[in-house]
């Protein structure tokens, strides 16, 4: 390989060449440059004027700033820092490094000068509150608050500053504060003030000071201090003090404060006043003797006894019969004080509700004893081993031996009762109740009854549409809860609380009481139902059979009573449902009666030439304005009340509706008016009859009567505004394939089962006292599984109260009651 020297001159240019670059980067680095700085405040950012500037750490500024912020600076590029320093503000500096110098050949900076700052934080002293209504004074100059206690003021000057606080209710107060450039931003002093404080001085006998006084001023409460004082903060301009103490009058003054102040009061020494107590009886201790020295007194009919003038270093003394005596100083005596028994106790209480007994007599022999309202007597001791006699108002009283326990428990029977009968559910009064007692009725319109002057030990039945019969026997404590304390005003009182029920129910009619297997098969089929609960049987058919042996002469007459058989299915299938807990509905058919216009035609209803009158299937009709008829039906329907069925349905309660009405002839002119007030009379004598036994009563109606104008009879007399009154349960027959076309609006109703019950039910409760409910009949005929389905979930959803299906000849798909 042959290598080349490189010429000597080549050499040296190249030697020249560096040095020159390096001299250039030399003077770059080393010579002064021009920069360019501008000084800005940090918090408007407002050019600042006059700042002064030092580079390094050379004495005395090397410039400052002009008119628009700025100052030119001469260095060198090697690293650097700049200090920057303008009154009222905190000093700053800028950082020049060699890498920035390097990369950045137009020098300059910006620097930010944040002002001074001073920070006052006012509080309360006593609950250390921020105070946002003070007011903050700085040299003379107030400052603005600018948070919770927090008062700020910018770009002050260096060194020390005088900061003055003051607030309503408050002693103002001076601080000073300290402003340094070089420390921090922000000069922070918290400054609390003291509240004005409101003091009270007790004064006692002689003037001197009174402890234990207490104090009530602006709805504060203190007691005073060994010295009598008592001090509150934070109180209102004017408010009313009240001093209290046990041996001293009680003193109430009106005060107003605006300044803080030290009241002295000067209290009177009380008149003794007591209240002697019995805390087993709670209630006062009548007849006892309370002295102080010479001085002595009685307590009244409360306990109540009051002495005057007491001295304050007396001892009070208390006695009363049948109670151990106590003494007490007066300075230290309560205004209550409570005895304790020293003789028999007594407690008398409700022999049915358990409860006690208030405004009890014990009776021996001329000594009398009053009970506290808790059924609670104190006897002395004496008393023991003898007969006493309890009384009270409205209770049989009872005669006891006084024995060696105690305290003793005595019961008394009540002839009275007072309650109110309401919802299990709702706990609201139930509307339409009874009370069956003693072969007497109590009525309960709204659910509030007073059961009087009957013996009450042997139970009672209460009874209202919608609901379960609850029948008490015996003990009712665990069927009744008595009424809470206040509400109750002539006790004993009670709340009887009753099971809602809705009768879910098949029809079976007349001719299948002949079947005996028929009947089972029916018993089983609503045993097993989860949906069915009971049925409608009829006990007076189509017919004018009634399906018991009855006792009432005009039966035997007519031979209108059921044949041997029928009679016996009839008594079994009642006695069936009561074994099963079955709910049993007789339908009785009314007016329509062929053996009773058969055999006495003088109660029929006639023709014009005096025949007897037979409607469109040939059936004859007893004459409904007849009192004889009325009678005969009403003697039925108590005999068939007796037998134990659940509830008397009414049926062909009304005048005839088909046939040749117009040649009906009763012997009184058939108007609206006549004819409404003989069933309206009718069936409110009916309810009268049947009030004392523990039956409901309903009524079946044609479907068109919850449609048609309520003061209008359709010409057969019946209303649902004359028989709502009277009856526990409405029953419309809503079949909707007897509507005829245009009936609710619709062109065809049978086409709408659900619309036409739906509608009728809602319609029918608005027609309804509050005392009756609606039960609907649904067909069970005619219609497919699901149009009947269809009738039952309409009366559900108008929340009727149950249901019934009919089909006359009792063929019903179990499908129907499955769920």
């Amino acid at each position: 390989m042959n290598f080349r020297p490189m010429k000597s001159g080549k050499i040296l240019w190249a030697i020249l060449l560096s040095f020159l670059v390096g001299v250039a980067l030399a003077l770059t680095v080393f010579l002064p440059q021009p920069i360019e700085c501008v000084v800005r405040d940090a918090e408007s950012g407002v050019p600042l004027h006059r700042a002064f500037v030092w580079v390094d750490d050379l004495e005395g500024p090397q410039g400052s700033t002009d008119k628009d912020g700025i100052v030119r600076l001469r260095m060198s590029r090697l690293p650097h820092e700049v200090f920057v320093s303008a009154p009222k503000h905190v000093d700053s500096s800028v950082r020049f490094s060699f890498k920035y110098e390097m990369f950045h050949w137009r020098r300059g900076c910006f620097v930010d000068l944040p002002p001074t700052q001073a920070r006052v934080m006012v509080i309360d002293s006593v609950t250390r509150a921020p105070l946002n209504e003070a007011e903050v004074w700085v040299d003379g100059k107030r400052i603005g608050r600018v948070g919770d206690g927090v008062f700020e003021q910018l770009r002050l000057s260096e060194g020390k500053h005088e900061v003055r606080v003051t607030a309503s209710k408050h002693h103002p107060k001076e601080a000073e504060i300290f402003i340094t450039r070089t420390a921090r931003q922000d000069e922070q002093i918290e400054v609390s003030l003291e509240p004005f404080k409101y003091c009270v001085r007790a004064l006692g006998i002689g003037g001197t000071p009174l402890e234990g006084v207490t104090v009530a001023a602006g709805g504060r409460s203190a007691v005073t201090d060994g010295n009598g004082v008592s001090c509150f903060y934070h109180l209102p301009e004017k408010f009313d003090v009240v001093l209290s103490h046990p041996a001293y009058l009680k003193l109430n003054r009106s005060v107003t404060f605006t300044a803080e102040i030290t009241q002295e009061f000067s209290l009177e020494p009380r008149v003794l006043e007591l209240r002697i107590w019995d805390p087993w009886k709670e209630e006062g201790v009548q007849g006892a003797k309370v002295s102080v020295g010479g001085l002595a007194s009685v307590s009244d009919e409360n306990g109540h006894v009051l002495l005057e003038p007491v001295p304050i270093t007396g001892t009070v003394q208390v006695q009363a019969s049948s109670y151990i005596s106590k003494s007490m100083p007066v300075s230290g005596a309560p205004y209550t004080v409570p005895l304790e028994a020293d003789g028999i106790k007594l407690t008398v209480v409700d022999s049915l509700t358990g409860a006690p007994v208030g405004g009890v007599v014990v009776t021996r022999q001329q000594c009398k004893w009053k009970g506290s309202r808790k059924g609670r007597v104190l006897l002395p001791k004496g008393v023991r081993g003898e007969r006493i006699t309890v009384d009270a108002e409205g209770y049989s009283p009872s005669t006891v031996l006084v024995s060696d326990s105690t305290p003793m428990t005595v019961t008394l029977l009540p002839m009275h009762l007072t309650g109110t009968v309401l919802d299990g559910v709702t706990g609201k009064p139930v509307h339409g109740a009874r009370i069956l007692v003693g072969g007497r009725v109590f009525e309960a319109p709204k659910g509030a009854f007073e059961l009087s002057g009957v013996p009450l030990g042997g139970g009672f039945v209460v009874i209202a549409p919608g609901y379960k019969v609850l029948r008490v026997k015996g003990d009712i404590r665990k069927l009744v809860k008595p009424v809470k304390k206040g509400k109750c005003e002539k006790p004993p009182c009670v709340t009887v609380a009753l099971e809602r029920f809705e009768p879910k129910l098949i029809y079976i009619n007349y001719g299948l009481l002949n079947d005996l297997n028929k009947l089972k098969y029916y018993v089983s089929m609503v045993e097993k139902s989860p949906v069915l609960n009971g049925f409608v049987v009829d006990a007076k058919g189509d017919r004018g059979y009634v399906a018991w042996r009855s006792k009432v002469p005009l039966v035997a007459t007519f031979h209108s009573q059921g044949n041997e058989k029928v009679v016996e299915n009839f008594a079994w299938l009642l006695q069936e449902a009561r074994k099963k807990h079955l709910y049993v509905v007789a339908r009785f058919v009314t007016f329509k009666d062929t053996p009773l216009a058969t055999h006495k035609p003088d109660l029929a209803a006639k023709k014009s030439d005096g025949t007897i009158w037979l409607d469109r299937i040939g059936a004859g009709w007893a004459n409904p304005y007849k009192t004889e008829v009325q009678a005969y039906n009403i003697a039925l329907l108590k005999e068939l009340a007796s037998l134990g069925v659940d509830e008397i349905q009414l049926d062909y309660i009304r005048f005839p509706s088909d046939g040749n009405i117009s040649d009906v002839v009763y012997g009184i002119a058939s108007t609206k008016s006549t004819r409404t007030k003989a069933i309206r009379e009718f069936v409110h004598k009916v309810q009268t009859a049947l009030r004392p036994f523990p039956v409901f009563l309903s009524v079946d109606t044609f479907g068109l009567t919850v449609w048609v104008y309520p003061y209008e009879d359709m010409s057969i007399g019946q209303r649902v505004i004359d028989l709502g009154p009277h009856i526990d349960y409405l029953c419309p027959m809503l079949y909707p394939s007897t509507f005829t076309a245009g009936n609710l609006g619709y062109e065809n109703p049978s086409a709408h089962p659900y619309e036409v019950i739906y509608r009728s039910v809602s319609r029918a409760k608005k027609l309804l006292p509050p005392t009756a409910k609606v039960r609907p009949w649904l067909q069970a005929y005619w219609y497919d599984l699901k149009s009947m389905q269809v009738q039952r979930k309409a009366a559900e959803d108008a929340q009727s109260c149950g249901w019934s299906f009919w089909n006359a000849m009792g063929n019903y798909p179990p499908a129907l009651f499955s769920k």
